[in-house]
């Protein structure tokens, strides 16, 4: 097989694969316009991190770049190393295309007897300057340890072990721990984040909370109750919902839900960032699910139950003891 037509099924491939993932993202959440279902909301930082689900398709950060880049530091734009570096970065070029050029010289038995040990030289060279390279860069990546002391460690939890109030009546406040750089909280640590900002904050009583959050949503949806749904929703959700629900209004629909049975609800993720906090669960239910309009049904079956996975992230700020819904995933 010749370049040409490897290069022409190369292509041809890659615009199939786009066309299929395209067909296959276009069907992902219940809207009122498509008629289908759509990952939606925010999720802080991790808006856009793989969670297992669906990723969000539909969010204001999306348009909003400068919005996005703020919200999840790991996608900033960041100088490269090349950048940082404008002397190493010519050196690296004019030895590169010395090289090429020799190389050049060798293949084609010209350009002033090129390959020898002129042409060996700057590839030598070269070399030896990646590798000069790759070790600062390396040395630039490891996390820096400051010595010992309060308000010195790098680290997140060594902050947090100097700065916790002190069981002698110390009145400082817990330290915020980000969810920023390179460091990625656990669930366990979201968790115990909350637990040292929050005196009150009960793992059990949480999830108890954030599943009478999902069974109000679902309620207040099937009956169009936009000032309940205002009250547990983030400003960017409930703008979602009310969308929908205005467009399936003015079609004389409702989305009927009724006799839902939670078969597992699954907490997967717990951080903070600054003082606002974050869990992410994992929902397996079944329920009653369908469309009507003026009272006849076009949609689902008022008889036979539904079952679907979602992730539901719930978002409050510290001190808040409310939780919204602030963004849906699907399966």
């Amino acid at each position: 097989m010749n370049a040409r037509k490897f290069l022409a099924i190369a292509a041809l491939g890659i615009f199939l694969g786009g066309v299929v993932a395209e067909d296959a993202s276009a069907r992902a959440g219940r809207s009122a316009k498509s008629g289908g279902y759509s990952s939606m909301g925010a999720r802080g930082s991790r808006t856009f991190d793989n969670n297992g689900m669906q990723g969000i398709q539909r969010s204001r950060q999306m348009n909003n770049p400068a919005a996005a880049a703020r919200t999840n530091p790991l996608q900033q734009n960041k100088p490269s190393w090349f950048q940082r570096n404008p002397f190493m970065a010519g050196l690296f070029g004019a030895l590169a295309g010395s090289a090429l050029f020799s190389m050049l010289g060798g293949l084609f038995g010209g350009f002033g007897g090129g390959g020898g040990f002129g042409g060996i030289l700057p590839l030598l060279l070269l070399g030896g300057l990646a590798f000069f390279a790759y070790r600062m860069f390396k040395n630039r990546q490891q996390p820096g340890y400051a010595p010992g002391g309060p308000g010195t460690a790098s680290n997140p939890f060594d902050q947090q072990r100097f700065d916790q109030p002190s069981q002698f009546g110390a009145t400082a406040t817990a330290p915020t721990i980000t969810d920023i750089g390179g460091y990625r909280q656990t669930k366990e640590q979201g968790l115990a984040a909350m637990a040292l900002n929050n005196s009150d904050f009960k793992t059990e009583a949480t999830e108890d909370a954030l599943s009478g959050v999902f069974f109000r949503v679902q309620e207040a949806w099937s009956a169009n109750d936009q000032a309940a749904l205002r009250s547990l929703t983030t400003p960017e959700m409930f703008d979602y919902f009310r969308e929908d629900l205005d467009t399936m209004a003015s079609r004389g629909e409702r989305n009927v839900i009724k006799n839902i049975v939670m078969r597992s609800f699954e907490l997967t993720e717990a951080w903070t960032e600054d003082r606002d906090e974050y869990i992410s669960v994992k929902i397996y239910a079944r329920l009653v699910d369908y469309i009507e309009r003026h009272g006849q049904v076009v949609e689902g079956s008022p008889s036979e139950p539904v079952e679907f996975k979602e992730a539901w992230t719930f978002h409050r700020t510290r001190g808040d003891e409310a939780w919204r819904l602030s963004a849906i995933n699907q399966y």
